[in-house]
């Protein structure tokens, strides 16, 4: 059975005072009685049974307890490291009204303290191999495809439960694939002389490039900001659920002596692609590079030949996503050709014990 947690009333805005109740979802079956309300969604059954949060909290109306007015997981025991932290992740974050998702928030952090978590971080489901981050600065480009969206209120949402930024992010826009950086000719010597070669995602041995990426991704991402293990099954489950939309020439592999050293991960803008329209702008995704310094400036390399292969195949634009500020490497080469349109926040509560 559903058990209530913590009841409480807030005033939302004008409107009267509204009762309200926090009930915690133990199994999936238990969010079929629960309905939507002003654009929200109770998560999905299939979306709960699949990243398995230590606890799912939802509010809704103590008139109504089937109306859902905000929802929430909550992760302690699997999560990303931070040294000298014990983290608790706050993820499937909705909130319908600025005082429901800030009551929400703060019945989180309580319920995390609880569990002996000294820092409370989010949004994120439960890793950052699933969504997390919250847009903070829209810009006026329209959303592109995979990019995390929410409304515009939210960020203030968790300010108002007293989070602060923990880490910021950006995505930016090249639109000029003529350009070629000039230092990328001293590159190219250097790697052809060492033996390296480049080439793309061979679609018929899928599951196998598969393996390659997430050997390559386990040696990239291993010392990157709040990475988690994952699985080898985990990783090509999340692949293979995009497969179909992949676009070969614009996943490239770097390989020397036979063995994949890097790869640059990327595809189409499909929010542009609609019947009789080709969406004429490409997203690099994902660049990992082994941490070795004989192969020192591939990731330039890779974003170079991808520019180029982008260009040949028609596209006018390449938006650089989802970088986090502080990976000053990737930052310091797509500062060559891209600007800043976007940038994302995830947010961080101190838990005082």
């Amino acid at each position: 059975m559903n058990q209530i947690y913590f009841s409480l009333q807030v005033r939302c805005s004008q409107e009267r005072h509204l009762s309200i109740n926090f009930i915690s979802i133990t199994r999936g079956e238990q969010l079929s009685p629960i309905r939507g309300s002003d654009g929200l969604s109770p998560l999905a059954v299939e979306e709960f049974n699949s990243l398995n949060p230590d606890r799912h909290v939802i509010a809704v109306d103590t008139a109504d307890p089937t109306k859902l007015l905000a929802r929430l997981s909550l992760w302690w025991r699997r999560v990303p490291g931070i040294p000298g932290k014990r983290l608790g992740v706050i993820g499937h974050y909705a909130a319908g009204k600025d005082q429901i998702g800030k009551s929400i928030l703060e019945h989180a952090v309580t319920l995390l303290a609880e569990q002996g978590c000294t820092l409370a971080i989010g949004p994120m489901d439960r890793d950052t191999w699933h969504r997390y981050r919250l847009v903070t600065d829209c810009g006026d480009a329209p959303p592109f495809f995979m990019e995390p969206r929410n409304p515009v209120d939210w960020p203030n949402h968790f300010k108002g439960a007293g989070f602060t930024e923990l880490a910021t992010y950006q995505s930016a826009i090249d639109t000029d694939l003529d350009f070629i950086d000039p230092r990328i000719n001293a590159l190219e010597q250097r790697f052809k002389s060492q033996g390296l070669r480049v080439r793309s995602l061979d679609p018929q041995q899928f599951d196998r490039e598969l393996n390659a990426i997430y050997r390559l991704t386990v040696q990239a991402f291993s010392d990157s900001y709040l990475y988690t293990p994952i699985l080898e099954s985990e990783f090509k489950q999340l692949y293979k659920s995009i497969g179909h939309l992949i676009t070969p020439q614009l996943v490239l592999i770097a390989e020397r002596d036979n063995e994949p050293i890097g790869y640059i991960f990327g595809m189409p803008d499909l929010e542009q692609a609609q019947p009789g329209h080709k969406a004429d702008t490409a997203i690099i995704k994902t660049i990992g590079v082994i941490n070795d310094r004989t192969v020192a400036g591939c990731g330039a390399y890779l974003i170079h030949l991808w520019r180029q292969e982008a260009r040949r195949l028609g596209f006018a634009r390449i938006i650089h996503a989802l970088m986090h500020d502080e990976n000053h490497k990737i930052l310091n080469v797509s500062n060559r050709y891209a600007q800043t349109f976007r940038r994302y926040t995830l947010f961080g509560h101190v838990i005082e014990p």
